[in-house]
Protein backbone atom coordinates (compact mmCIF):
# COMPACT_ATOMS: atom_id res chain seq x y z
CA UNK A 1 0.00 0.00 0.00
CA UNK A 2 1.40 3.38 -1.01
CA UNK A 3 0.11 6.24 1.15
CA UNK A 4 2.64 8.81 -0.02
CA UNK A 5 0.28 10.78 -2.26
CA UNK A 6 -1.03 13.88 -0.47
CA UNK A 7 1.26 13.38 2.49
CA UNK A 8 0.89 15.78 5.37
CA UNK A 9 2.84 16.57 8.50
CA UNK A 10 0.97 13.96 10.57
CA UNK A 11 1.34 11.16 8.05
CA UNK A 12 5.05 11.83 7.56
CA UNK A 13 5.65 11.84 11.32
CA UNK A 14 3.66 8.60 11.67
CA UNK A 15 5.71 6.99 8.90
CA UNK A 16 9.00 7.96 10.54
CA UNK A 17 7.76 6.73 13.92
CA UNK A 18 6.84 3.38 12.33
CA UNK A 19 10.35 3.13 10.86
CA UNK A 20 11.82 3.93 14.27
CA UNK A 21 9.76 1.15 15.90
CA UNK A 22 10.86 -1.29 13.21
CA UNK A 23 14.49 -0.31 13.77
CA UNK A 24 14.24 -0.92 17.51
CA UNK A 25 12.57 -4.30 16.98
CA UNK A 26 15.33 -5.39 14.61
CA UNK A 27 18.28 -3.88 16.51
CA UNK A 28 19.02 -1.32 13.82
CA UNK A 29 20.72 1.85 14.99
CA UNK A 30 20.87 3.96 11.85
CA UNK A 31 17.77 5.44 10.23
CA UNK A 32 18.00 7.21 6.91
CA UNK A 33 14.95 9.15 5.71
CA UNK A 34 14.21 10.49 2.24
CA UNK A 35 11.50 13.16 2.05
CA UNK A 36 9.91 14.96 -0.85
CA UNK A 37 7.56 17.91 -1.04
CA UNK A 38 4.19 17.77 0.67
CA UNK A 39 2.01 19.09 -2.12
CA UNK A 40 -1.33 20.83 -2.17
CA UNK A 41 -1.07 22.40 1.28
CA UNK A 42 -2.07 25.86 0.15
CA UNK A 43 -0.94 28.98 1.96
CA UNK A 44 0.25 26.98 4.98
CA UNK A 45 2.74 24.96 2.92
CA UNK A 46 5.89 26.78 4.03
CA UNK A 47 4.91 26.71 7.72
CA UNK A 48 3.94 23.01 7.59
CA UNK A 49 7.24 22.07 5.94
CA UNK A 50 9.07 24.11 8.57
CA UNK A 51 7.15 22.44 11.40
CA UNK A 52 7.97 19.04 9.92
CA UNK A 53 11.63 20.05 9.93
CA UNK A 54 11.33 20.74 13.66
CA UNK A 55 9.65 17.36 14.17
CA UNK A 56 12.29 15.46 12.21
CA UNK A 57 15.11 17.26 14.03
CA UNK A 58 13.69 15.95 17.31
CA UNK A 59 13.45 12.35 16.05
CA UNK A 60 17.14 11.38 16.14
CA UNK A 61 17.33 10.61 12.43
CA UNK A 62 20.87 9.69 11.36
CA UNK A 63 20.58 11.06 7.82
CA UNK A 64 17.91 12.98 5.96
CA UNK A 65 17.81 13.42 2.20
CA UNK A 66 15.31 15.76 0.59
CA UNK A 67 14.05 16.01 -2.96
CA UNK A 68 11.87 18.68 -4.49
CA UNK A 69 11.75 22.39 -3.96
CA UNK A 70 10.04 22.84 -0.59
CA UNK A 71 12.13 20.65 1.74
CA UNK A 72 15.38 22.25 0.69
CA UNK A 73 14.07 25.70 1.51
CA UNK A 74 11.95 24.92 4.55
CA UNK A 75 13.25 21.77 6.28
CA UNK A 76 17.00 22.13 6.05
CA UNK A 77 17.50 25.39 8.00
CA UNK A 78 15.70 23.88 10.99
CA UNK A 79 17.76 20.69 10.86
CA UNK A 80 21.05 22.55 10.56
CA UNK A 81 20.20 24.78 13.52
CA UNK A 82 19.21 21.78 15.61
CA UNK A 83 22.38 19.90 14.68
CA UNK A 84 24.69 22.79 15.45
CA UNK A 85 22.86 24.07 18.52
Amino acid sequence: YDDTYNANRGSVKAGIEAIQQFAVQHNKTEIIVVLGDMAELGEESKQLHYQLGVDVADMNIRQLFTVGQKPAGDLIPVLVIRTIG
